[in-house]
């Protein structure tokens, strides 16, 4: 997780122990979140403004079907249905 503070209530949800805080302009250490960053960009680049609803629901859709080495090639929505 990011410092910022939209995650400052994250030990609420999570046990603590599982939760790794990265260092400030250190991107390297969110490999997966900068790769997910990269993957968005594709339809909306960096500065872009007014996303339409029907943009967001298009990405987010293609990201979750979006096979992922990190998770052995299966999309995060299959990870997600398998439990």
């Amino acid at each position: 997780a990011d410092n910022g503070t939209e995650f400052s209530r994250l030990s609420e949800v999570f046990d603590p122990e599982h939760i790794y805080y990265t260092h400030p302009y250190a991107s390297w250490e969110r490999g997966t979140n900068e790769n997910h960053n990269r993957l968005i960009r594709r339809w909306l680049p960096k500065g872009s403004k007014n996303a339409t609803q029907k943009q967001v629901t298009f990405i987010e859709n293609w990201i979750n079907n979006y096979p992922k080495k990190v998770l052995d090639y299966k999309t995060p929505r299959e990870v997600l249905y398998a439990g």
